[in-house]
């Protein structure tokens, strides 16, 4: 955990900050695996639209050549 008053990391087994002793303003820290778990959501959002625009334009790629030789 994190002192938000003056920064300070928190050991796990405190329940105040050591450095300015305030256990009012404590703030959760996100773990590495917290981040990753963003990151992986964020990217597989936007793969995810990058496949649904790619078939929208296959779509249209065969309709259009479909326009072009049924005319």
């Amino acid at each position: 955990m994190k002192c938000n008053k003056c920064g300070e990391i928190i050991p796990e087994n405190l329940d105040h900050c050591p450095k300015c002793k305030s256990n009012e303003t404590l703030d959760e820290v996100p773990t590495v695996k917290e981040i990753l778990l963003s990151y992986i959501k964020i990217f597989s959002i936007v793969g995810f639209s990058i496949f649904l625009a790619s078939i929208f334009s296959g779509i249209l790629a065969v309709a259009g050549f479909t326009a072009v030789i049924c005319n």
